[in-house]
């Protein structure tokens, strides 16, 4: 009996080693995404399987076309509070905008004005944007007539996370899980570097389909790098809209809303330069 209980004693013992090894190695092989750079109530880490490389095939052209005027040629306009050039920013004082302002830990859509004025003595700036009853605007939009003003679910804002970046497709941290679907957002290219360098794109996988493009720099940028803005639900579909900026120079940020009820087509761009 006593050689029973010492042998189930060094069984128990194996067996606790094993677990505590196997969880080390995957650990060690980086097997598990860890999405802290997210708000862990809603976008939570997962266990990631090894993933296939996706296709940059260019011969499906990204949603977002770099030739395209968005600011332009969209009926929806997209701006934000701040300093610009003047002809980015062909607005007046008093026009009605929707804006999305965070109130109170609360992300809320709602109506506001904006004011538009010249900088008295300019820089490299000349105009400047603001909204007249808050100072907490992340965007603002005109023509967007399919969004109500209400609550909205933010699901990232980057002014909280200042030093998220995107990922290469290689890496685990760019899998994440949205109110317990699996994601994907990076970058993906034959260097594995989590640069858009030359042949780049910037991929999109919802759970259950394909990768889009969201943009491609097929001949590389100068010195660009993409970021996201915020994601939330801004058309209450249950599926996450994506704000980001996908300038292809490090002089001009192009932030853009990709709206998951258009199937990510561009809903609204902006097109500012640094200097």
């Amino acid at each position: 009996m006593k050689r029973r209980a010492i042998g189930s004693i060094a069984f128990l013992a194996a067996l606790s080693l094993g677990v505590v090894v196997t969880i080390g190695v995957i650990k060690g092989i980086n097997l598990i995404a860890y999405a802290d750079r997210f708000d862990p109530r809603i976008m939570q880490p997962i266990e990631v399987p090894e993933l296939r490389p996706a296709s940059t095939s260019f011969d499906v052209p990204p949603i977002f076309d770099p030739t395209i005027d968005y600011p332009k040629t969209l009926p929806v306009k997209l701006l934000f509070p701040g300093e610009f050039h003047s002809d980015e920013v062909p607005y007046r004082s008093g026009e009605r905008w929707l804006g999305l302002f965070r109130e109170q830990g609360n992300t809320t859509l709602k109506w506001t004005t904006i004011d538009v004025k010249p900088i008295r003595e300019p820089d490299l700036m000349d105009t400047e944007v603001s909204v007249r009853d808050s100072k907490t605007a992340i965007f603002l939009l005109r023509g967007a007539s399919g969004l109500k003003p209400g609550k909205i679910d933010t699901l990232f804002d980057a002014e909280d996370h200042p030093e998220f970046t995107i990922d290469d497709c290689s890496d685990p941290r760019s899998s994440f899980r949205i109110r317990g679907s699996f994601w994907r957002l990076c970058i993906e290219n034959s260097y594995g570097n989590g640069f858009p360098s030359k042949d780049s794109s910037l991929l999109l996988k919802a759970p259950g389909t394909d990768p889009v493009v969201l943009t491609a720099v097929p001949n590389g940028c100068n010195d660009c790098s993409w970021k996201i803005l915020w994601v939330g639900d801004l058309d209450r579909d249950s599926s996450p809209d994506f704000l980001i900026d996908v300038t292809s120079h490090y002089n001009s940020y192009v932030p853009t809303l990709f709206l998951s009820s258009k199937n990510y087509a561009v809903f609204a761009s902006f097109h500012g330069v640094g200097c």
